[in-house]
């Protein structure tokens, strides 16, 4: 009863991210929800290592829920954006971004088998993602989203990184 009430938990956090996750997206923005999702999810995960009550455990593991599910939802919202709708690998695209996700379980399970204890599994996994997340300050914010808060300017600074990444000249300028 208590273990499946832990994992629920998780899944209401999971829930309300991604009722509350599109609002917020369109509002402020793909970025920098990327980086709150996997902060809170780091937090929670350090909190859950330090815990020694039950409740304060179900807290945890609802934001943990709540982190995860914002952020990858925002990870996938941006890379589908970055991809043009006319391109033939779209799909693929799509594929190598849902393996990204699936190539996690196999580290979680051995992660799982090589430390026993709970507490050191949350310290890995809470450390693990603070490392994956660093890289994550990089990203550039989605054309679209500026496209949405009508800012012309950054529109076209982000066509333009986009265009040198893929050795296009391009001159921003004429984009109306």
């Amino acid at each position: 009863m208590l273990k499946s009430l832990i994992s629920s938990m998780y899944f209401a956090g999971a829930l309300l991210g991604l009722i509350t996750s599109g609002f917020c997206f369109d509002n402020f923005g793909r970025k920098k929800f990327i980086l709150a999702g996997c902060f809170i999810t780091t937090v929670a995960g350090l909190i859950g290592f330090f815990c020694k009550n039950y409740e304060l455990l179900l807290v945890t593991r609802l934001m943990q829920g709540f982190g995860n599910f914002v952020s990858g939802t925002a990870i996938y919202i941006l890379c589908m954006e970055l991809m043009p709708f006319t391109s033939r690998y779209r799909n693929y695209y799509n594929g190598l971004i849902q393996l990204s996700w699936c190539s996690g379980y196999p580290i979680l399970a051995a992660l799982g088998y090589c430390i026993k204890d709970w507490n050191y599994q949350y310290l890995a996994c809470s450390i693990f993602l603070l490392l994956t997340t660093i890289p994550s300050v990089l990203i550039m914010e989605s054309p679209r989203f500026y496209a949405i808060k009508n800012d012309v300017p950054n529109i076209k600074i982000s066509i333009q990184k986009l265009a040198k990444l893929n050795g296009i000249v391009l001159n921003v300028e004429e984009i109306q």
